[in-house]
């Protein structure tokens, strides 16, 4: 493994580059050296070769910016880093390539949580809230061992949020029926849910994306099923049924959930592995 790149993505990657800010270097050197080499030589035959050699050397310069920039990293072994908190470009540099599964869903609603379940860490305390986008490599409790990048933000932060659904195959949408424990807010938390599940369709209408797999997780089901519950079963069936209307993604499940049931996690971590079995990532 050590060594080894993804040689085969390089030539689009550079030619993306060169399409950038590097690119846009380079056809100003171009410029500069065709404007030199051929309007002005007459007028000032030293004066232009000086110039039209600065445009030479911008243009090479650029290339080689270019080059460099989109050169492939090296490829890693999930096993090597698994727990660890990694930039989301560094998903790329995986071998065997994983399946990149995305919680989302507003604040508070038991992502951060979720994640720690998953991967096995003690759950956040008291007031954390996560900062910025992460990435995290867990290994699920299967025979032979299956890899997947759990990948997580912030919730009061929509951009946040759409940066994790656009490097996920799989997403994991946390839903609950109030924003803190216990507190009677749910039917603008619904509304609150239902907005933001609007965006995020339209999203990914805008970006042309189409998921691997959406899961909807009910979650918070150890505090509101001591109650009258019925209208969150069917705000769950409606959004899940928005979802599958959308076909934004090939496949579109639900469930009921609480990140505090040992039960509800194993469950969750076998639908996950199922679907590993069965597919591959891209």
């Amino acid at each position: 493994m050590v060594g080894k790149r993804r040689w085969l993505t390089w030539p689009a990657k550079f030619v993306a580059e060169l399409n950038s800010t590097s690119g846009l270097a380079g056809a100003g050197g171009a410029v500069l050296a065709v404007l030199a080499f051929g309007g002005l030589t007459a007028a000032s035959g030293p004066l232009a070769v000086v110039v039209g050699g600065l445009g030479i050397l911008l243009t090479a310069g650029a290339a080689v910016a270019s080059g460099t920039k989109s050169f492939p990293p090296r490829l890693v072994n999930p096993t090597d880093i698994v727990g660890e908190d990694k930039a989301i470009g560094q998903l790329d540099s995986l071998e065997p390539r994983v399946f990149a599964v995305g919680i989302v869903g507003p604040s508070e609603a038991g992502k951060s949580t979720l994640a720690s379940q998953i991967l096995h860490k003690p759950k956040p305390r008291g007031s954390h809230r996560t900062q910025g986008v992460h990435c995290y490599i867990a290994a699920l409790q299967t025979a032979p061992v299956m890899y997947i990048a759990m990948i997580d933000g912030p919730g009061d932060k929509f951009a946040a949020q759409f940066e994790v659904v656009e490097h996920s195959h799989i997403v994991l949408v946390a839903l609950d029926h109030s924003d803190s424990g216990g507190v009677a807010t749910e039917a603008p938390r619904i509304a609150e849910h239902r907005r933001f599940q609007k965006q995020l369709r339209d999203y990914l209408v805008a970006r042309s994306k189409t998921m691997e797999w959406v899961h909807l997780l009910m979650n918070k089901r150890d505090l509101w099923e001591r109650g009258p519950h019925q209208d969150l079963l069917d705000f769950l069936k409606v959004e899940t049924d928005e979802w599958t209307k959308s076909n934004l993604s090939r496949r579109v499940t639900s469930a009921v959930h609480s990140n505090e049931s040992a039960y509800d996690i194993t469950e969750l971590l076998k639908d996950v592995a199922a679907f590993l079995e069965s597919h591959k990532p891209k």
